[in-house]
């Protein structure tokens, strides 16, 4: 038994099929079970309950035992001062508050429905990818919707609080904080930790004064990324190696990345660090400004065409130094594109909107997911197996959300259509 699992008993479970008692044998009426509460505190807030001939309003604590109720010291906490009932699995010891009055217990572990629990843990312990794989094309689109719905804005805040806090390392500097997660994005999941080291070793600053010169610009990007330090494999090699000797030493930049950090192995070609770097400078030289790009642009077309920046001619050619490609290397593709959109200028626009407090730019971002075609991943495709397609990126980065953070982790209890199929079941 778990504590998820007896919130959810008392939330959405029905006791007014019959009468039900303290476990000193005073009736119980429910007028409202309470609000679940999220934060620190008692499990529910604002409930009204009737205990005996009293009826109370305040909150109500849900534990597996009572005897959890001093293991968590909750008598010395001001906000249990308001306890109006404590239900537990198990009343296996009488409880008291800080002025010795005992609290009300509920137990529930002769009332619960043990079918639904037995259909929940059924449910939790299913081995195949989606739990509710079986069950997922019977729930109603409008439940899903739902769900989707909130997870997805659940997703653009957990990554605002990600951004933001970087935007604090970065002393509110947004242009800065912009620049990190494009490169950080730029390396996509194998190399998105040293690209990110990258534009912290790297300010953004220092590429804008050499905005006029793409050759300084990638003299400043490769040397820092640390692929300057081996001896020149041709020309090109050489010239990089001597702006980046002028300019590390003009800009008083010490520290650099290893080349070791770097991971090229079952990449493709075009996805090389060395190619996306080159890739990078481009549209670094072409944007000098990255407030504009994140923060005012709101046609995904519009922001196509500012990432189709073809790399210099040395990497239209080449992999890396000295090694020549089987093809022309130009402008990041459509879906790489793309990507960047979903995953850092609608993530960072939204962080930018909620910091603003300017709802108006978290629905720019939303609209840009709308617009934007759905991924195709392992993640959507689970979906697409129950029959569920993403028709654009708002659904597909949803999926994303709610496979992670509910289905991996088993939160049925917590996902409306999880809590949807329990109810039908226990019917």
């Amino acid at each position: 038994m778990r504590e998820d699992i007896l919130q959810y008993l008392w939330q959405f479970g029905n006791f007014s099929t019959k009468p039900i008692f303290t476990s000193e044998n005073e009736k119980i009426e429910i007028y409202s079970k309470g609000i679940l509460n999220i934060n620190e505190g008692p499990d529910f807030l604002h409930a009204k309950i009737k205990i005996g001939e009293i009826e109370w309003a305040g909150s109500v604590e849900i534990h597996v035992k009572s005897s959890d109720w001093n293991l968590h010291k909750h008598s010395n906490h001001k906000a249990y001062e308001n306890v109006i009932l404590h239900v537990v699995y198990e009343n296996n010891k009488p409880i008291f508050d800080a002025k010795n009055k005992l609290i009300p217990t509920l137990e529930l572990k002769q009332i619960i429905d043990n079918e639904m629990l037995k259909k929940y843990y059924a449910l939790i312990n299913n081995q195949s990818t989606l739990a509710c794989a079986s069950h997922f094309s019977n729930i109603e689109s409008v439940i899903k919707l739902s769900m989707f719905d909130g997870v997805l804005h659940r997703r653009l805040e957990r990554k605002a609080v990600e951004i933001l806090a970087q935007f604090q390392k970065y002393n509110a500097d947004w242009e800065q904080t912009c620049y990190h997660f494009l490169l950080r994005n730029f390396g996509f999941k194998t190399n998105a930790e040293p690209f990110a080291r990258l534009a912290e070793l790297l300010p953004y600053k220092i590429i804008q004064k050499q905005a006029e010169n793409r050759i300084q610009i990638e003299a400043l990007l490769f040397g820092i990324a640390g692929f300057l330090d081996e001896s020149p494999k041709d020309d090109y090699q050489k010239e990089l190696t001597k702006e980046f000797a002028y300019l590390s030493s003009k800009h008083n930049l010490k520290n650099r990345l290893n080349h070791s950090e770097w991971k090229f192995f079952r990449l493709r070609p075009h996805n090389f660090p060395t190619v996306r770097i080159a890739q990078l400078a481009g549209i670094l030289q072409h944007n000098q400004n990255l407030n504009r790009v994140f923060f005012e642009t709101k046609e995904p077309k519009e922001i196509a065409i500012i990432f189709k920046i073809n790399p210099s001619p040395y990497w239209q050619k080449h992999i890396n130094f000295g090694d020549l490609s089987k093809r022309n290397l130009l402008f990041s593709g459509k879906q790489s594109i793309e990507n960047v959109v979903i995953n850092t200028i609608c993530q960072t626009k939204a962080a930018y909107g909620i910091w603003k407090d300017n709802s108006d730019l978290i629905a720019d971002s939303v609209l840009l997911l709308e617009n934007l075609p759905a991924e195709d991943n392992k993640i959507t495709r689970i979906f697409e197996n129950t029959g569920t397609i993403p028709k654009s990126a708002y659904d597909s980065q949803a999926m994303i959300e709610l496979y992670n953070e509910f289905c991996v982790q088993k939160k049925c209890l917590k996902c409306s259509i999880g809590q949807t199929i329990l109810k039908e079941n226990s019917a």
